[in-house]
């Protein structure tokens, strides 16, 4: 049975809730998950860093992409974290991309490309500030 190969995306002011549930669903025997980012260390809203294991080139090959939820969800993404992120889909634009976003992220990420014919699920924090 081949590995599934996930990618994790940490960009700065990661929520740690958003960014531990992938960690955790996808550190299983029958995946193989890598936390990057563009940059390291990587800020955390709660006040820590983490150091991604590599950069975004991880996302080549992933058949699973994760963008954990950050603060503020409506922040520009980076021009290389969008850059990455259509590299990755035109390579294997069947892999399901895993987004945790805001609806304004969402539309972002969609607009990058990314998310055009890929499987991909949202989910949005209700209300104004959020």
């Amino acid at each position: 049975m081949k590995t599934h190969r996930v990618a994790v995306v940490a960009l700065d002011d990661v929520i740690p809730l958003d960014l531990a549930i992938p960690i955790e669903v996808f550190s299983h025997p029958s995946y193989r998950m890598r936390l990057c980012g563009p940059t390291s260390p990587v800020r955390t809203t709660a006040g820590f860093t983490i150091n991604p294991e590599g950069g975004l080139r991880i996302l080549a090959g992933a058949d699973t992409v994760v963008v954990p939820g950050y603060r503020p969800h409506n922040a520009p993404l980076d021009p290389a974290v969008l850059a990455a992120l259509r590299r990755a889909h035109s390579e294997s634009p069947d892999a399901a991309q895993g987004v945790r976003a805001g609806d304004d992220q969402r539309r972002r990420q969609g607009r990058a490309g990314h998310l055009e014919r890929a499987r991909h699920a949202v989910h949005s924090i209700a209300g104004p500030g959020h």
